[in-house]
């Protein structure tokens, strides 16, 4: 039926759907982590008593060396930071790191917007199956 058909268009929406807010999720989390390790390393640079720090001798949990994931994320660096530098690396770091803010904040409502949009194919094929369901409890009862 007419019904039937409309509610498969439906799931399969609703299945698309929530396979991009899978993708938007997993975007979100890299990012946060991302910003971990930035959080992390600004910390280390801002905490050196020394006034410089060894970015190659530093590592990240993983074992990623401060400079290779600094090169990463597109932010340049010598691999002994002096103070001088250092105020730039720091200056780079936050503005990385409010980039990546920026970009968390759109995607939150990028995925707020795709759960709405799944939920009202979810609304749509509860309607369409309450709407038959009615039909054929009228229909049985004429009977």
């Amino acid at each position: 039926s007419i019904g039937q058909l409309v509610m498969a268009l439906c799931l399969a929406r609703a299945t698309e759907l929530e396979a991009e807010i899978i993708g938007v999720v997993e975007s979100l989390n890299n990012t946060s982590e991302n910003l971990e390790r930035l959080t992390e390393i600004e910390s280390a640079i801002v905490n050196e008593t020394s006034g410089s720090v060894d970015l190659t001798a530093k590592t990240l949990s993983d074992g990623t060396t401060y400079k290779a994931f600094l090169e990463s994320m597109d932010i340049s660096v010598s691999s002994n930071t002096a103070n001088s530098s250092s105020e730039q690396l720091i200056t780079d770091i936050e503005a990385k790191m409010d980039s990546l803010n920026s970009f968390s904040q759109q995607t939150m409502i990028d995925l707020q917007s795709l759960t709405s949009k799944r939920d009202q194919s979810y609304d749509m094929i509860s309607n369409i199956i309450k709407s038959l369901y009615t039909t054929l409890t009228t229909n049985s009862n004429n009977l």
